[in-house]
């Protein structure tokens, strides 16, 4: 009886190989991720500095509606120039 017991204590807990194999096993496949994870990162950045450029043009359309002219940058518009864009990534 005393040895059951013994015996039921050493499979409690894993050996130093298989917590080895799983840190191995979790490393791959973070190598394996980690690119597409900072591909979809710049992506929203892209993003962030295609919308104010979107916003730059609309308000530039909306200054020469009134306008007879484009103006020379964007300070003549009381904008900020040069003017980063809505996350701050571009400007």
């Amino acid at each position: 009886m005393h040895r059951t017991i013994r015996s039921q204590l050493r499979t409690l807990g894993f050996t130093l190989l298989e917590l080895m194999i799983v840190l191995v096993v979790v490393a791959i496949l973070g190598a394996i991720a980690w690119p597409s994870f900072v591909q979809s990162i710049y992506k929203g950045r892209r993003s962030d500095g295609v919308g104010t450029i979107v916003f730059v043009q609309q308000e530039l359309e909306r200054w020469r509606s009134s306008q007879p002219a484009y103006p020379a940058n964007l300070g003549a518009m009381s904008m900020a120039d040069p003017l980063p864009s809505r996350d701050g990534y571009y400007s």
